[in-house]
């Protein structure tokens, strides 16, 4: 039997734990409180992370999107090809990219080539633009309109208005990322 001497008084540690103050039934009890408070702080440790992570990869993507997008129209122009062609490649790319982090992207853009302002929609529901006309897209559907100095973009019953420069080239657009419940949309204007 052990014992330990604590501040002048023994303590016999194996009968405490043998004695009928510490049964199998208040054993079981403990046990269970312990692996309760451990799966709770698990689950709330990990829906911390869960929460957090996505909102920091929907901005790198957003980021990525941004940067890479405007090296589109150059490109397109010293290898001699069509600018709207080039764009919806890399966009489609993009996306394509955007699944292998297993997030949904959805993209509307705005490309402002010269006197033409090429629509793209790439979002998971129809959307409309107004200028001094209004114009639906489908998903999947794009459509080329006059210039302008305003465009609102209504998607989802929200309106989001871009402001069309004097440059000669122009790359507007609203992103939607989605992964599982968590949703981020960033417009760029």
């Amino acid at each position: 039997m052990k014992k330990m001497k604590s501040k002048n008084k023994e303590i016999n540690i194996s009968k405490f734990f043998n004695s009928k103050k510490m049964n199998k039934k208040a054993q079981f009890y403990i046990f269970t409180a312990i692996l309760l408070s451990a799966y709770a702080f698990t689950i709330y440790a990990n829906s911390r992370v869960i929460a957090n992570e996505p909102s920091k990869t929907f901005k790198e993507l957003k980021d990525n999107y941004l940067i890479e997008g405007e090296k589109v129209p150059n490109n397109a122009i010293y290898t001699n090809k069509e600018i709207e062609n080039q764009f919806e490649n890399f966009t489609a790319e993009f996306r394509d990219y955007a699944k292998t982090k297993n997030i949904n992207l959805g993209i509307f853009y705005i490309l402002i080539n010269n006197d033409n302002i090429f629509l793209m929609n790439h979002l998971d529901s129809s959307a409309s633009i107004t200028t001094t006309q209004t114009y639906n897209l489908e998903i999947n559907q794009n459509t080329t309109i006059p210039t302008t100095n305003i465009i609102i973009l209504n998607y989802n019953n929200i309106n989001y208005a871009f402001e069309v420069s004097s440059e000669q080239y122009q790359i507007n657009s609203l992103l939607v990322a989605k992964k599982a419940q968590d949703i981020a949309i960033f417009v760029n204007n």
